[in-house]
């Protein structure tokens, strides 16, 4: 599953609307659904708060299970050094490696 399916999955659970979810987050609708939609990606800074408006992990959020591997826990680390200006052009090269 992608984050935006996790994230919508969680919101669901938590029955909470995109606008609840937002007016918590000091965000709008819109970045929630983009969010859910995989077209953009919140701040990493946001992520610890996403999961405790939801009840839920980052780790559940980011691929579904509880703890994230080492790959991934050094994947999200490094993702978490991109300038927010290059982030969706690094998120298209990693979607690029993946859909190989």
């Amino acid at each position: 599953m992608t984050f935006g399916e996790n994230l919508y999955d969680a919101r669901k659970r938590a029955k909470k609307t995109q606008v609840q979810l937002a007016k918590r987050l000091g965000i709008t609708y819109q970045a929630v659904s983009q969010w859910e939609r995989d077209e953009t990606f919140p701040d990493h800074e946001k992520l610890p708060f996403i999961a405790r408006e939801l009840n839920t992990t980052i780790g559940k959020l980011m691929e579904g299970v509880d703890d994230l591997s080492g790959f991934e826990a050094e994947l999200l680390a490094a993702a978490r050094k991109v300038p927010p200006d290059q982030r969706p052009q690094a998120l298209r090269v990693v979607r690029a490696f993946s859909n190989e």
